[in-house]
């Protein structure tokens, strides 16, 4: 009986965890390049809120060499300009984020909003949350 409550709470546990909003919506088409993408885009948005813009911007090169209209590194790249005060180099970055992101097919309106709120915030100087 114990095993059994510890496994439905770490099911519980799981689940809950998958279904958190995240502050940029990632859409990650299937295979294994597109997800190793995807690993290295949240890797390189960890390195960027710890400060590593330098190892961030190596990440986010990679992922562009290796699919340059993979739009969330677009979007990092974007956040990177503007940490280090490069805004006229961020703002095009977000221009092509924008762009990219907004031509995915069935995109949410509530995303839709999210992403132009965002290229508002760049075109601002302002800085985003991730």
């Amino acid at each position: 009986m114990k095993t059994l409550k510890i496994f439905a709470l770490s099911v519980a546990i799981l689940t809950s965890a998958s279904f958190m909003p995240a502050s940029v919506p990632i859409i990650v088409n299937s295979g294994a390049r597109h997800r190793a993408l995807g690993n290295l885009c949240n890797h390189a948005q960890q390195q960027v809120r710890n400060g590593d813009l330098t190892r961030a911007m190596r990440n986010v090169e990679s992922m562009l060499h290796a699919d340059p209209k993979f739009w969330p590194a677009l979007y990092v790249r974007a956040q990177i300009f503007s940490a280090q005060g490069k805004y006229e180099l961020a703002i095009d970055s977000a221009v092509r984020y924008a762009q990219q992101a907004l031509a995915v097919k069935n995109i949410l309106a509530k995303d839709s909003k999210r992403i132009q709120r965002h290229l508002q915030l760049f075109e601002q100087h302002k800085p985003i949350r991730l």
